[in-house]
């Protein structure tokens, strides 16, 4: 986990601390985990900028079928109807924030999103 840490890959850094966790509980992990979450909330808030702006769908959902997201990025993209806010889709979502942020993020850095 520290590895993916330095090299900026929180996502997987933090899957891996959480693991470690299954396995034992310690403070250093979970201060390892809580730093890896601090940073994935940090981009995410990058990518999104201003939570308050109306975020749009920019491909087909032919353009879309290739990109293979998950379910929860595919339930996010669902709430996408250029009508309500990304603080209302977070808000709409049945999931932590963090893991809403992260399928914003991904339908951004993939294009499929836009503020409106």
């Amino acid at each position: 986990g520290l590895e993916l840490m330095l090299e900026r890959r929180f996502e997987e850094a933090d899957k891996e601390f959480k693991e470690a966790m299954d396995k034992e509980v310690d403070a250093e992990l979970i201060g390892y985990e809580a730093l890896a979450r601090t940073h994935m909330f940090a981009k995410y808030n990058g990518d999104i900028g201003d939570f308050k702006s109306v975020p749009k769908k920019v491909m087909s959902f032919d353009e879309i079928k290739g990109k293979n997201l998950s379910k929860e990025t595919e339930f996010i993209l669902s709430l996408v109807d250029g009508l309500i806010s990304y603080d209302d889709i977070l808000s709409l979502a049945r999931m932590e924030r963090l893991e809403a942020m992260n399928c914003l993020a991904i339908l951004i850095e993939n294009g499929i999103i836009r503020k409106a």
